[in-house]
Order: structure tokens, then C-alpha cells, then sequence
């Protein structure tokens, strides 16, 4: 149980890093007050948020990384959830959101995660 305790705060302790990491990068306008945000990385109208980095992570074996290898890993979800966004966003132009296989499918993905 000690050595699970320790991974989960080296864990948590790397996602920190990760986080202010971003943080400290998305900082552009030094003459603007600071605002705390959740917000990684806008595509579109979009928002990728900072839990959706973490909850990737967490589905990642990041249990024997360091913080370095964590802050890396973070960063290719982040471009991985980037591109997915833009993928959806050129599927919704293209309006398969609306075709029945695709509200079947959708359908079907909400049902099994809720139940």
C-alpha cells in the first residue's frame, strides 16, 4: 500500500508540474491581470480543458514516470485532443452529426456510459 501511495503523489505531483507548466505557457499579455483558467488550449469556439488532459493521463501508465516524462506525455494528449477537436469540427461542417448511423452510434455510446 506504501509503494501505491507513493505513486499516487509522484503522479500527482507530476500533473502539478504539468499544470503549471501550461499554465506559465499560455501566459502572453504580461500587462493584462491574471486570470485563473482551466482552459490548455482553444481550437474553434472549443475549450480543451486541463481535466480533460488529466483524465487522459490517468488512463495512461504514467506510474513509474517522472515528472518530466508526465509533463511530455500531457503534451502529446493535449496535440492528440487538438486534433480530435479539429477532426470534429470538420465533421460537423460536413453535418455527419445528422446522418442516422451516426445518431445511432451516439446514441448507443451515451447508453453504455450511463449505464
Amino acid at each position: 500500500m506504501h509503494a501505491y501511495l507513493f505513486r499516487t503523489s509522484h503522479f500527482q505531483r507530476a500533473v502539478v508540474c504539468l499544470m503549471a507548466a501550461l499554465a506559465m505557457s499560455s501566459c502572453g499579455n504580461k500587462d493584462a491581470s491574471p486570470i485563473a483558467s482551466q482552459v490548455a488550449a482553444k481550437v474553434g469556439s472549443e475549450e480543451i480543458s486541463v481535466h480533460q488532459i488529466n483524465q487522459a493521463l490517468t488512463q495512461s501508465n504514467t506510474a513509474n514516470a517522472s515528472a518530466q516524462e508526465v509533463a511530455t506525455m500531457g503534451r502529446v494528449v493535449l496535440e492528440k485532443l487538438i486534433d480530435q477537436q479539429l477532426a470534429v469540427e470538420q465533421a460537423m461542417d460536413a453535418k455527419l452529426n445528422r446522418s442516422p448511423d451516426t445518431v445511432t452510434q451516439l446514441e448507443t455510446a451515451r447508453r453504455e456510459i450511463l449505464a
